[in-house]
């Protein structure tokens, strides 16, 4: 079976519902009829990302019950190591109280996909782009941060951490197909001050961004572990602290200069005050991982670029090509700050 082929058989409506009616009662143990009536199965992920498969399933069973449950497929295998994460999370308090992880349920090997189920509440960025929000929100966000950064213990995965082979890969790459902004990719040179960030210093998120933390009223709901694992954990304070001021290309977040430079210093004085780290040093130590968050966008816009290029349209090839290049003038804007600590 080809590795595509075998991701998607998460959209094959037959080979999900025998899953589920099969595992039901390990799956739903609280619900008293399991009998499965229907399931409707909706693609999220795109047609064109090849590598990758997500699915939301709603599920209703004969006594009028449903369950809304997601699955994550990917044909390197690695979502095996995400459930073994999202499980040692959910046993070590993150499913109960203010800060929760949304339940893994299941990872099944022949589709390579991750189980879990769907988690209520809406996305931080979505709450931030309404503008219906709190300025507490950045506290609550630096303690959840903080608490995910508390667990060491089991975990021993290395989170995945884009180095500078993959970036010089993924330039070639670009000034190969986007001529027309080749003059604002970063020489190799100007970036190996990223090679001293590589140190593991305890658990770390991975992926720490407004869009991947949900609010529903009193709980914060941290999701995507994809790439947690052992990191510097500075990593996930620069990706909130850079996602603030990402591009409005990527992100068209309406805040003004004062209101994005209030909700950033917010967010790293709390995670300063809770790890007792002193803020003036943190902050300048940040400005490095800054330029690796906007250098890590520039990468995974990159590969999803190139992964779907012979079926994206024109519009969605040129909306990439101008996330990465304004991306790449983050870069060059924070370059001038690097000093050495």
């Amino acid at each position: 079976m080809k590795m595509a082929k075998k991701i998607e058989k998460i959209l094959d409506k037959d080979y999900i519902q025998k899953i589920f009616q099969k595992k039901a009662d390990f799956y739903f143990p609280r619900l008293k009829s399991k009998k499965i009536s229907d399931i409707e199965i909706e693609r999220v992920s795109p047609v064109w990302a090849k590598k990758t498969c997500l699915a939301r399933y709603k599920i209703s069973f004969s006594n009028s019950s449903k369950k809304i449950i997601r699955a994550s497929a990917k044909i390197d295998g690695s979502k095996k190591g995400t459930f073994k994460i999202m499980k040692y999370l959910y046993e070590s308090g993150f499913d109960r109280g203010k800060f929760q992880i949304r339940k893994p349920l299941d990872y099944i090997d022949e589709v390579g996909a991750l189980f879990y189920e769907e988690a209520k509440g809406l996305p931080l960025s979505l709450i931030l782009e309404r503008r219906k929000f709190s300025f507490k929100i950045f506290e609550n966000v630096a303690e959840l941060l903080f608490k995910i950064h508390s667990l060491n213990g089991k975990i021993k995965r290395k989170a995945i951490i884009v180095d500078l082979t993959h970036y010089k890969k993924i330039f070639r790459k670009i000034k190969k197909l986007m001529p027309s902004i080749s003059n604002y990719v970063i020489a190799k040179k100007e970036i190996e001050f990223l090679n001293e960030l590589k140190n593991e210093q305890g658990f770390i998120h991975g992926d720490f961004y407004p869009g991947n933390i949900l609010i529903n009223k009193n709980r914060i709901i941290a999701i995507d572990f994809d790439q947690a694992g052992r990191g510097p954990k500075l990593l996930d304070a620069a990706a909130f602290y850079a996602s603030l001021e990402f591009p409005k290309s990527l992100w068209p977040l309406n805040f003004s200069q004062k209101e994005r430079k209030l909700a950033q210093e917010i967010f790293l004085r709390k995670y300063c005050q809770l790890n007792d780290f002193d803020f003036s040093k943190t902050k300048e130590k940040l400005n490095k991982f800054l330029i690796k968050i906007f250098l890590d966008a520039i990468y995974f816009s990159g590969i999803l670029l190139f992964d779907g290029w012979k079926e994206m349209d024109v519009r969605t090839k040129m909306d990439f090509s101008n996330k990465i290049k304004d991306l790449f003038l983050k870069v060059r804007e924070y370059l001038p700050y690097v000093k050495k600590y």
